[in-house]
């Protein structure tokens, strides 16, 4: 079916009543906008309808209706006074009624309705029901006092910059769904003739990696992946558990983003945070069944909040808080875009089968996980270690984030045996480096049996000596390295080629 307007825009008169006489009214240069961006994503003139309102009232007029079963889709913008105007939810129930007689409310899995927030409902409560389904675009934000700002080039550089950018991904989304409406659903047919391509969880966040979230969003959807969820989780706990839970068990990637906010706290008993249960199930899952996990938390994720930062901290030094994950702490969102491009590409490649050991042959290789800082401090190990025969690889420290990571799981998977060099490099960097390896061990990467020492090395520390004492497969050169030392890792190898 053909319409005669892409898009038709319902809002209240008073959104639109400019901030001074020399400017145009939100609403309105909001309409000039999209119109343009719109055009250049559909390669086209883009038609819009929108009732000027010169009477500067609301009203509901046959007129406004007939134009309904012309367009191909409904753009609410949505404010308090929205939400309050009888006749911008008649026009939003008269849509979606001649919609449903029509090709229907959804094409493919796309409402033909748009929700764009300008100002914050004072509770979602009073969306209506169709809406409260619906994720919708936010042009505003919530400032350091907890004031929502909207999204108005009036207000400065930074707001300008974000309110083009979400008006780019809104006219982007838009011109897909009008494409699929101008070609028709897939047949079912058709869909199994396509290459199936992954489904990504993209974890629900706090306010303060929202932007980062919605840049992800967009790109991945713009190179084709389907993201979950597709619609608001529930605010009370057992539902969004349960919501969670569906999402992931359809998903071959999550992805979460731990910024310095706690995130919102659902209704129930364990009153802990969205990005918390989320993770504690993700755990779940993967357990369950195959779910490789990216977790980006920046240097800067720390807040004044107990419960983030204790959160943060297992994070940092718990494999099972991050078990199944990559962790990446990098502050630039770029890396986190390589290790998802890294981990799609290898969900939709066939792995290459593992090298065949040639018989007879006895690997030599062992790989030493270091600090930059002991490179220096390496020498006595490594001649030691030539001594008795083998070889030593350091890890990767130049390149992508993601390219280091690639080099030094390679070492593994090369490697006889794997020795920690404990020395200027802190708890938690040690910690860190064992989750690496047990992360890697657990997604089979590692052939079984590859013995892991830890080298402890100068200076010596209460932590060192407790180490010492109470763990097994330890080097102990606190006091200078010694032949005898080595003589357990050399037997574990040599255990290991028979």
């Amino acid at each position: 079916m053909s319409f005669d307007n892409h898009l038709f825009i319902s809002y209240a008169h008073i959104d639109d009543i400019p901030l001074s006489v020399e400017q145009d009214g939100w609403v309105s240069q909001f309409h000039k906008d999209l119109w343009g961006m719109l055009t250049r994503k559909l390669g086209r003139k883009a038609t819009i309808w929108r009732d000027p309102k010169l009477n500067g009232t609301d009203r509901f007029e046959s007129r406004i209706v007939a134009q309904f079963a012309h367009s191909a889709l409904l753009l609410s913008i949505v404010s308090p006074r929205y939400l309050e105007s009888e006749w911008c939810q008649r026009e939003l129930k008269e849509f979606c009624e001649i919609a449903e007689r029509q090709e229907g409310l959804t094409i493919s899995d796309r409402f033909r309705l748009i929700k764009v927030v300008k100002s914050p409902p004072f509770s979602d409560q009073t969306l209506p029901a169709i809406m409260r389904q619906m994720l919708g675009y936010d042009f505003y934000e919530i400032s350091d006092d907890e004031t929502p700002v909207e999204l108005d080039p009036l207000f400065g550089k930074q707001y300008k910059e974000k309110y083009y950018a979400k008006l780019n991904k809104l006219a982007w989304e838009l011109s897909k769904t009008l494409r699929e409406m101008e070609r028709g659903v897939l047949s079912p047919a058709q869909d199994a003739i396509e290459a199936p391509v992954p489904t990504v969880y993209l974890a629900e966040c706090s306010y303060d990696q929202r932007d980062v979230r919605e840049a992800l969003d967009a790109e991945l959807k713009a190179r084709g992946y389907r993201i979950l969820p597709e619609s608001p989780l529930a605010r009370d706990e057992s539902t969004f558990l349960l919501q969670v839970e569906q999402c992931l068990r359809q998903s071959q990637l999550a992805i979460h983003l731990v910024g310095a906010n706690y995130g919102a706290v659902p209704d129930g008993p364990s009153q802990k945070s969205i990005i918390v249960l989320q993770n504690e199930l993700a755990i779940r899952i993967c357990r369950e069944q195959t779910l490789p996990r990216i977790i980006w938390m920046p240097e800067s994720a720390r807040s004044r909040s107990t419960a983030h930062n204790e959160f943060v901290t297992l994070l940092e030094t718990d494999p099972e808080t991050q078990f199944g994950a990559d962790l990446i702490t990098d502050d630039n969102p770029e890396t986190i875009k390589t290790s998802i491009t890294a981990a799609l590409s290898k969900l939709q490649n066939t792995p290459e089968p593992p090298p065949v050991p040639v018989p007879g042959a006895v690997n030599r290789l062992i790989y030493v996980p270091c600090t930059v800082g002991d490179r220096r401090n390496l020498k006595e190990l490594l001649q030691q270690l030539r001594a008795l025969g083998y070889e030593t690889e350091l890890p990767a420290f130049e390149g992508s984030a993601e390219e280091m990571r690639a080099a030094n799981q390679a070492l593994m998977q090369q490697c006889a045996a794997i020795v920690i060099f404990y020395g200027s490099g802190t708890e938690a960097w040690k910690l860190s480096v064992r989750n690496e390896i047990r992360k890697v061990l657990g997604l089979g990467q590692l052939q079984g049996g590859v013995p892991v020492f830890t080298y402890l090395a100068a200076p010596s520390t209460e932590t060192k000596l407790m180490i010492a004492d109470v763990e097994t497969n330890i080097i102990d050169a606190l006091n200078g390295l010694t032949p005898e030392a080595l003589a357990p890792l050399h037997r574990a190898i040599q255990a290991g080629a028979r």
